[in-house]
């Protein structure tokens, strides 16, 4: 079973405004974002885990 966690993400655009995201999303999702952001030209400033995401199963 994979975890969710929430997490935010801070960063700097190339336009040098500051923006963030907060999401929740497992760890490869994190890592594609990621590297998404810094191909754009985002600077990444912090990430940082909120806490884990609750998964309900039926």
């Amino acid at each position: 079973m994979k975890h969710s966690f929430e997490y935010i993400i801070i960063y700097a655009t190339p336009a040098g405004k500051r923006a963030g995201i907060y999401k929740s999303m497992q760890k490869e999702e994190l890592d594609t974002l990621l590297q998404k952001l810094q191909t754009d030209g985002c600077i990444v400033e912090k990430v940082e885990i909120i806490r884990r995401s609750q998964s309900h199963c039926l």
